[in-house]
């Protein structure tokens, strides 16, 4: 998830993201990878999609929702829930799948891209701030 922020002067902050994936070791090493660049800064880290959700709820302003259900899959019920709450969240999903129908079912929930776990480094920033700039 994404949040895009602009300072007093009118200048760009960095993007700021929450990382969700239940493996912690590829966590780390997305944490690694895009806080140590220029343009993201990590806001948080979350192993679930109810911990996600409860981590945007307190990065944002307003709506609340109250309490969120276990999900068969997390990615997709976390991306409803978060777009539904907070439409203007960017959502990226990031999967190891990278069939038709996981992608459909992906953007059908609302995200705003969806990333293979196979792109080098390099590319998936490249993604992630076309994404980010573009909404797609």
């Amino acid at each position: 998830m994404a949040d895009e922020r602009k300072n007093g002067g009118g200048k760009k902050d960095k993007v700021r993201l929450l990382l969700a994936d239940d493996h912690s070791l590829f966590r780390a090493g997305l944490k690694d990878l895009l806080d140590g660049t220029s343009n993201f800064v990590i806001c948080g880290e979350a192993s679930t999609g109810p911990e996600a959700l409860e981590m945007v709820d307190k990065e944002t302003a307003g709506y609340r929702a109250d309490g969120y259900p276990p999900a068969r899959d997390g990615r997709i019920a976390c991306t409803r829930q978060i777009k539904k709450a907070h439409p203007e969240m960017t959502v990226l999903v990031l999967s190891m799948y990278d069939d038709e129908s996981h992608v459909l079912e992906a953007f059908n929930a609302g995200a705003n891209g969806y990333l293979s776990k196979l792109l080098s480094a390099q590319d998936l920033v490249r993604a992630i701030e076309t994404c980010i700039r573009t909404g797609t």
